[in-house]
């Protein structure tokens, strides 16, 4: 009898020794799945849409922007892309250089996230186009910007949270104090300031970025007064304009 009972026990201890690792196998999968969902918290609004067909909607994407582009005094170009879409982009932007026959002498290529309708800006000095050659940018006639869109899946956007709360010069930079209005901590901000001469004309630009600005939150950025080419001096700008490039969460 009491072989048969040290049985029974080392029995009943086995078997609740497999539905204790049963339970906590079933706690880490719950677990794991949790923390996927929070990795990946948020799906936009058309994601699934895009995954089974991204070649179509990509496709429609690129019918709707525009591009503005505008020399600066000391020669770099400033390309203004406007998204018209009412979703977040990944924007794929081609500057070419080229001669009088439209041959191309050096291209460069840029990336940028742009929000839902919103305005990005990217500046190039041609001169750090590629092939790197000494004399090339200046040999160039004209040139060409073309651009690529796709849909920025799993991205949240807050465009509309970051606003402006102060700007001071100190010599050759302006402080920006940016601040979240938004109950949502805001992962990546990305802000610039157009310089305009008494025409209102733009004359230079310049960006800086912020890795997380926590909800109802400020966050100052750096921005380097641009130089005319004339010996590195400072622009001589009449106005200013702080431009959000992008607010979002991946």
């Amino acid at each position: 009898m009491k072989k048969k009972n040290k049985k029974t026990k080392l029995s009943s201890i086995i078997l609740c020794l497999c539905i204790l690792l049963g339970i906590l196998f079933f706690l880490f999968i719950v677990f794991m799945a949790i923390n996927s969902n929070n990795y990946f918290d948020y799906e936009g609004p058309i994601d699934e849409e895009y995954y089974n067909n991204p070649e179509k909607i990509d496709e429609e994407l690129n019918k709707h922007y525009k591009i503005k582009d505008y020399v600066m005094p000391n020669g770099e170009i400033l390309i203004e892309i406007k998204n018209n879409n009412k979703y977040g982009v990944e924007a794929e932007i081609y500057l070419d250089l080229m001669d009088s026959n439209d041959k191309v002498l050096a291209s460069g290529t840029m990336w940028t996230t742009i929000n839902p309708n919103s305005k990005n800006y990217e500046i190039k000095n041609p001169e750090y186009l590629f092939p790197d050659e000494a004399g090339v940018s200046k040999e160039y006639d004209h040139y060409k910007i073309r651009a690529n869109l796709k849909y920025s899946s799993g991205i949240k956007f807050y465009n509309k949270c970051i606003k402006t709360v102060d700007v001071k010069r100190h010599d050759y930079k302006m402080s920006v104090i940016l601040k979240n209005n938004c109950e949502d901590s805001i992962e990546y901000v990305d802000a610039g300031v157009l310089f305009y001469d008494k025409n209102k004309n733009i004359i230079g630009f310049d960006n800086g970025y912020i890795d997380k600005i926590r909800k109802n939150g400020k966050a100052k950025m750096n921005i380097f007064i641009p130089d005319s080419g004339d010996s590195y001096e400072e622009i001589n700008y009449s106005s200013y304009k702080v431009v959000i490039l992008g607010a979002y969460n991946i």
